[in-house]
This record gives C-alpha cells, sequence and structure tokens, in this order.
C-alpha cells in the first residue's frame, strides 16, 4: 500500500500544471513592469535635477557684474572680487584666480553666452546626454 500511494503522488505531481505556469507568467511580468517603470522615474528626476541646477545657476549668475564673456569663460564682479565660470572637465564651475571652486552643472559639453538686444544675458548650456538648455538673466553692468 505505501508503494501504491508513492506511485499516485509521484504521477501527479509530474511538472508544473497550468495555473501553476500562469502564476509565474504573471508574477514575472509584474517583476518586469516594477523594475521598468524604476528605471523610467530615475531617468525622469535626473533631467529635472539637472534642470533644477540649471536655474540655480541662473539665479547666482544675478547677484554679479557680468564684465565679459566668450570663449568658454564668463567674468564677473562682486564687490572688489573677480569670479569666473568656466568649462573644465565638463563641470561648469564659478572659481577665482586664487583657488576654490563652486560647481554649478555637471557633465556639460559646451556652454555659451550673448548678449541680447534687451540687455539680457543669454546662457546656452548643452548637456553630454544632448539636453540643451537656455535660460536668459539681468546683465548687471
Amino acid at each position: 500500500m505505501n508503494k501504491l500511494y508513492r506511485s499516485q503522488t509521484k504521477n501527479n505531481r509530474n511538472g508544473f500544471t497550468l495555473v501553476e505556469t500562469m502564476l509565474s507568467l504573471m508574477i514575472t511580468a509584474f517583476v518586469i513592469l516594477i523594475v521598468g517603470s524604476t528605471f523610467s522615474d530615475v531617468r525622469h528626476s535626473r533631467y529635472h535635477n539637472v534642470m533644477t541646477q540649471f536655474y540655480v545657476y541662473l539665479d547666482a549668475i544675478e547677484d554679479y557684474k557680468v564684465t565679459s564673456y566668450g570663449d568658454g569663460e564668463l567674468n564677473l564682479k562682486k564687490g572688489r572680487k573677480n569670479y569666473y565660470v568656466e568649462l573644465q572637465d565638463h563641470d561648469l564651475i564659478l572659481t577665482t584666480h586664487h583657488g576654490g571652486y563652486m560647481p554649478f552643472l555637471y557633465h556639460v559639453k559646451k556652454v555659451e553666452w550673448h548678449r541680447t538686444d534687451n540687455g539680457l544675458l543669454d546662457h546656452h548650456v548643452i548637456m553630454q546626454n544632448g539636453q540643451q538648455f537656455d535660460g536668459k538673466s539681468r546683465l548687471n553692468e
């Protein structure tokens, strides 16, 4: 009798049943959906972080007097101290001749400054991933 019981149990558990297969496929699809949406959210939040950093940079630039700009460098003055915004190792930084720096943006490919007809400074920043940011700030001349 013990032998008969074993053979019946063994025959009843031969591989996955259709219900178990469907359940495992649904769980796998659910996990893939969660992982995909998580990566999408991370990518979206990185874009908003860079955009926020760009507007913080624009706000900070308005605290200085712009003395000159061009060829990858923006020369600023506050009080009697001179400051420089420059692209250094793909980072847009504020620095002085005495050393030290404050980073504004990371992973920058190119930055351009132009004066507009109405007396504003136009900032055009291209990131290494191809994102572009444009903004205007006051020229405190």
